[in-house]
């Protein structure tokens, strides 16, 4: 089935769940006066909305790339997920402030059995829906499914956190009804936060997955001409469009149509395995006696100094006649980028017109 057919499909099902649950539950909480139903509710009509976004963003995800987009609208999605977890926030917002004015002005909770049964029900069917989403997202991987899934699932703890109150509540205390109300509020506020700032940090950039990092440099290295590879970066525009770059060393005697084929065949295994589209950079490297011993003068004096920094691409270039080394420095490790230039100097007996140095967190 396509992601096309599955997103109406998710978005139908929602819709028609959500409408019967948003209708019967808004009544049973006129009738019984019920804030934490009636706020249940109000939960429903937004989850109506988020239903109606999965397809409509999907359709606007799918569109292909343009001279405004060059690189495709799949980030849609990201942001559609942000925007089921406003309404979630939303709600709970709502609800917090209800549930204050109730904490402030307590009313009586009447008891009606026919509510029971419609909250069970009720319950039973968002986890029901959950089920199906998580089903839908298996087979699709759509990014606002996962948040759908969520929200469903945070609906049905909270239904059954407001069965219990509402039972309790005759018995025991008014107050029960607006504590329930405002737990609940808190639990509906906290998950919309935690799916808004997922999917900030997704849009922010993160490294790809690293099963996929691993499958990527499984490619490269299977190639016997190239040295050593580094500085490989992915990056998504959407869960279908991933695109990345790296490093990639080779014999400095190599001529450029026989590096150029190199990599171009490494570029094209790699989006034929993995769909990526790499771009990939020859490094020269030379092993002559020389440089070689520079590069273990260079080995030690950084393992002396920190032995958590080490360096790559170390060559020099003869258009610029000086020498060029990129240092390598983990992203939670605090360094002083000025002593370590002076130490790669020393090691390598150079000036600071001799030499470019670059640092790179990795």
């Amino acid at each position: 089935m396509d992601k096309e057919s599955i997103s109406r499909k998710a978005s139908l099902a929602g819709i028609g769940v959500n409408i019967v649950l948003c209708t019967v539950k808004l009544v049973s909480g006129f009738v019984t006066n019920s804030i934490a139903i009636l706020s249940d509710g109000f939960n429903n009509l937004t989850d109506i909305g988020n239903a109606i976004l999965i397809f409509i963003g999907y359709r606007i995800a799918r569109k292909p790339a343009d001279r405004e987009h060059p690189y495709g609208h799949g980030r849609v999605e990201y942001m559609l997920s942000q925007g089921i977890a406003l309404m979630i926030i939303i709600v709970g917002l709502s609800l917090l402030k209800s549930s204050v004015q109730r904490f402030i002005d307590p009313a009586p909770v009447a008891f009606n059995k026919l509510a029971v049964i419609i909250l069970v029900i009720s319950m039973l069917a968002k986890a029901a829906l959950a089920l199906y989403y998580r089903k839908l997202h298996k087979e699709s991987g759509l990014i606002p499914l996962k948040a759908q899934i969520t929200d469903s699932l945070s609906d049905a703890a909270s239904t059954a956190i407001i069965i219990v109150g509402y039972v309790l509540t005759p018995l025991t205390t008014p107050y029960l009804d607006a504590l329930l109300g405002l737990v609940l509020s808190i639990i509906i506020i906290i998950n919309g936060l935690g799916i808004f700032m997922e999917m900030t940090s997704v849009l922010l950039g993160q490294p790809g997955n690293e099963n996929t990092y691993e499958e990527v440099e499984k490619i490269l290295t299977d190639y016997s001409e190239i040295k050593g590879i580094h500085d490989l970066r992915i990056h998504s525009y959407g869960p279908d469009i991933v695109f990345g770059s790296a490093d990639i060393d080779l014999d400095a005697s190599l001529t450029l149509q026989q590096a150029h084929d190199i990599l171009d065949a490494m570029e094209t295994e790699v989006a034929r395995k993995t769909g990526i589209k790499l771009t990939l950079h020859a490094d020269p490297s030379d092993d002559d006696q020389q440089f070689s011993q520079l590069r273990e003068n260079l080995t030690t004096a950084l393992k002396k100094h920190d032995d958590a920094v080490g360096f790559h691409d170390f060559h020099f270039n003869r258009k610029l006649n000086k020498y060029f080394v990129d240092i390598v420095v983990p992203y939670d490790h605090q360094t002083n980028k000025e002593e370590i230039s002076r130490v790669v100097r020393e090691a390598l007996d150079v000036s600071t017109d001799e030499i470019e140095i670059r640092f790179d967190r990795n």
